[in-house]
């Protein structure tokens, strides 16, 4: 009961002391739109799942994904002729997928769904 008190008085406080500290409603509040901010502008993790893709064209394309600047890593699984990548970038899911329809990538898939932090592939089957 006492925890639950502390918590409400931390996220609610009395009008006479809110102006001199913030709730921690609105501390985490302004720490989401910071994180989600950060996320739309700067990229973060990105994923790109390709199918089908045959185990020979998923090594080729991780390592053309690993050489685009501003993309620190790339993980990946490969499972049933698909690829899924985990990317590690300081650019946006949106950027990613217009450097996507460029060479060498617009030779090897086409961007079908593309979501905040997820992209779609098909592979052409080169």
């Amino acid at each position: 009961q006492a925890a639950r008190e502390a918590l409400v008085q931390a996220t609610f406080p009395p009008a006479e002391s809110a102006g001199r500290r913030p709730a921690l409603a609105i501390k985490l509040y302004e720490s989401v739109m910071e994180q989600w901010s950060t996320q739309i502008s700067f990229g973060g993790d990105i994923e790109l799942e390709v199918r089908p893709l045959d185990f020979r064209s998923y090594l080729k394309l991780k390592q053309a994904l690993a050489g685009i600047e501003n993309v620190r890593s790339v993980e990946g699984d490969f499972t049933d002729n698909s690829g899924q990548f985990r990317i590690k970038a300081t650019i946006a899911a949106q950027t990613l997928a217009e450097l996507l329809t460029g060479k060498p990538f617009s030779d090897w898939l086409e961007v079908t769904d593309l979501k905040l932090n997820r992209i779609r592939a098909k592979s052409l089957g080169n």
